[in-house]
């Protein structure tokens, strides 16, 4: 018999002994919960209430087995109700902010203010003990969900404050930091700082490794990033995202068959990820690997149909290898599953130019740019397409579209070149031609395409003035 078993043995003869005293069915649920047995120990917190019902913390222990249940709309009932009974009792304000954080997937009405309530559990929490470190990094967590990040990193403050030793705060400062910069802060050297001093405190944490490596990947410091990632990996070998984030790393160091092979270990520790199956795929398009890829594709479907970019990836390898009608269908699939995505619009319609379907693409290319008006690649796209059409004022007027959405990208002013000189406006054409230089001078194409205008203009003036001596011939 393990030690539970005598656990619950030794509370079944206090009961029979003492079946009035509360307590002894109260310690009976909790080992039945430690044991997942949670249907028991339901029974026993409510026999439990039923002989005391004034005792908060078998309101709380139900309410914490309820949500190990996902029976969260019932949960907080008990917690509420341990609440009422022990309202000085600051861990059950805070229970009932992680409650309302860590369920925030799951509870589908009302996200935004069941995390307000959260916040106000933990003002609670906080007031009535302001020493308790957890309760400011619980609500600095929330904040981070809510997208407040400078008050979350406040109470990140806070937290270490109260007690330094906690990497994990660190850890999640660290988090917050590179959340800030994604979202254009330039935090990323206060992140690596704050890992590394999560690694000083707890150098056994491989999430503290594998977060720093991400952070460097996104730095481009791939070859620092492999070190982490080696190293997360090292710590807890059996974590299929840290092969998966080396994968990731090798692919943007065009180290492909390594890649390849990190994939395939990431997919060995976890067949189900999705992910892992497409971003494998996309390696293999770059090496021109097809069919392999097609089937990667498959797979990555299979585990996640609801996925458009899958059927996108699928189908831009199909309009790799020229099967275009297939290519369609795919990017339909796409849209079917998220139509408001606008690059599945736009793929759709390079597929429709590639087979000279001009009207169909200038109709996809103006969805894409309904979907998604701040993108210039769309104007551009369009623009090319009606050049192909010969409807130059047209095409004009989008790349025009095109360069007040991104001034900055030079082909949309070599392109505007090309489609000028189509109606002999050469020195506007030499105009963009020099705008597109101007913003990327490596180019070599932009000089060499600068230069046959310039012979073209000189060929033109030879033309004009052979017809103006003609005329004169013609006159005597």
């Amino acid at each position: 018999m393990n030690r539970f078993e005598e656990a619950l043995d030794y509370y079944d003869q206090s009961i029979l002994k003492h079946p009035e005293n509360a307590n002894y069915y109260n310690n009976k649920a909790t080992i039945l919960y430690c044991m997942n047995r949670y249907e028991e120990a339901l029974e026993y917190f409510d026999l439990a209430i039923q002989k005391n019902p004034e005792i908060s913390y078998q309101y709380f222990n139900k309410a914490n087995t309820l949500e190990q249940m996902r029976r969260y709309e019932e949960a907080l009932k008990f917690y509420d109700q341990s609440i009422e009974k022990s309202p000085e009792k600051s861990d059950y304000f805070n229970s009932k902010g992680i409650f309302n954080l860590y369920n925030f997937g799951a509870l589908t009405l009302k996200k935004l203010n069941r995390l307000e309530e959260a916040l106000r559990y933990y003002d609670y929490a906080i007031q009535k003990n302001p020493e308790n470190s957890d309760y400011y990094f619980n609500k600095a967590l929330t904040l981070h969900k809510m997208n407040r990040f400078q008050e979350a990193l406040d109470y990140h403050d806070q937290s270490i404050q109260k007690c330094a030793e906690n990497s994990d705060y660190y850890f999640s400062k660290g988090t917050l930091n590179f959340s800030l910069t994604l979202k254009n802060m330039n935090r990323f050297e206060e992140a690596l700082q704050l890992y590394d001093q999560a690694i000083q405190k707890n150098p056994e944490k491989s999430d503290y490794y594998d977060s720093k490596a991400s952070t460097l990947y996104c730095m481009n410091r791939f070859e620092e990033a492999l070190e982490y990632f080696d190293q997360a990996i090292c710590k807890n070998p059996n974590d299929s995202d840290y092969y998966y984030g080396k994968a990731l790393t090798l692919n943007k160091m065009n180290q492909l068959e390594n890649a390849l092979r990190y994939y395939d270990q990431a997919i060995n520790k976890n067949p189900d990820v999705s992910d892992y199956y497409f971003n494998k795929a996309k390696v293999l398009d770059k090496m021109k690997r097809f069919q392999e890829a097609l089937q990667l594709y498959d797979l990555a479907i299979k585990r996640d149909p609801e996925k458009s970019g899958y059927y996108d990836g699928k189908a831009s390898t199909l309009n790799l290898i020229n099967r275009f009608e297939e290519a369609l269908e795919y990017y339909d699939l796409a849209i079917s599953k998220d139509p408001e995505e606008s690059i599945n619009y736009s793929n759709k319609a390079l597929t429709l130019k590639t087979i000279y379907r001009f009207e169909e693409a200038l109709d996809l290319f103006e969805k894409a740019i309904q979907k998604q008006p701040e993108n210039s690649v769309y104007y551009n796209e369009k623009a090319i397409t009606l050049n192909l059409m010969s409807r130059f004022e047209e095409a004009l007027e989008y790349y025009d579209l095109a360069i007040s959405k991104n001034p900055e990208e030079s082909v949309n002013y070599s392109n505007k070149a090309l489609t000028l000189i189509n109606i002999f406006l050469f020195e506007e054409a030499l105009e963009s031609f020099e705008q597109a230089i101007q913003r990327n001078p490596e180019s070599s194409l932009y000089y060499v395409q600068k230069g046959k205008i310039q012979s073209l203009q000189l060929i033109s003036l030879d033309i004009r003035q052979n017809e103006q001596i003609q005329r004169c011939f013609d006159i005597l």
